[in-house]
């Protein structure tokens, strides 16, 4: 075998043993939490710091934990500027696990008077649901506190909104009690369609549902029912 050959060979296994995108070296800790002010415009090409769209850190996970509200959004694009792919949209209550983890973050949006986000990132998958301690170790939960109640169901084309849209959401448990007619769930535009009965989730006598969507949730029934539809809605604050 001459030199130039095993010189070549060498340089191949030097490059497959470097560490991928450098995560081997990486000590940072494995959760941070930052606050992004929405109030200026950002760009992924700015190359200030000061300009408040870079998260030069490692992450594999990101969870927004709170915003100003609802409508608060921005856009965030992985290993910038090695990477120029697609962006990914974030809002209040979004939570994305990475199928790699990424080296850094750069991200866009608009000008958002008054509006922020506040993100959670981690080296580690984040679950959908929250984690707490107790004596006899972690625990899944579905959040921190809840209110329960009962709420009517309109025959009208409006329905009737029985689950406000909540960034905080943990999970909604609903019930039919009604113990002779069904009604239904979906959106405001669902609910108001010709053909609602169709398009809509019909929920039977004493059946139940599960949401944990962000946004609101509306019932319709055939026969105005009072106090017919339970809500357990469990928050994550």
């Amino acid at each position: 075998m001459s030199d130039e050959i095993l010189i070549q060979i060498l340089h191949l296994l030097q490059r497959v043993h470097e560490p991928t995108l450098g995560l081997n070296n990486v000590n940072a800790a494995m959760v941070r939490t930052e606050k992004i002010d929405l109030g200026t415009a950002m760009r992924f090409s700015d190359t200030s710091t000061a300009s408040g769209n870079r998260i030069d850190f490692p992450f594999k996970s990101l969870r927004v934990i709170d915003a100003s509200d609802l409508d608060a959004t921005l856009n965030i694009r992985f290993n910038y500027p090695q990477d120029k792919g697609d962006s990914m949209a974030i809002k209040k209550g979004d939570l994305k696990n990475l199928l790699i983890p990424v080296m850094n973050g750069r991200i866009e949006c608009s000008a958002q008077s008054g509006k922020w986000m506040k993100i959670e990132f981690s080296m580690m998958d984040q679950l959908t649901g929250q984690l707490k301690l107790d004596s006899s170790g972690l625990v899944m939960i579905d959040g921190v506190s809840f209110a329960q109640s009962l709420s009517n169901v309109a025959t009208a084309s409006t329905g009737t909104l029985i689950i406000a849209a909540s960034g905080d959401r943990g999970v909604v448990y609903g019930k039919n009690i009604d113990e002779v007619n069904s009604f239904w769930i979906g959106s405001l535009t669902e609910i108001a369609a010709a053909n609602w009965d169709v398009l809509c989730e019909e929920i039977l006598p004493g059946g139940s549902f599960t949401w944990k969507n962000t946004a609101g949730l509306y019932a319709r029934s055939k026969v105005a029912l009072v106090a017919k539809c339970k809500i357990f809605n469990h928050s994550r604050s």
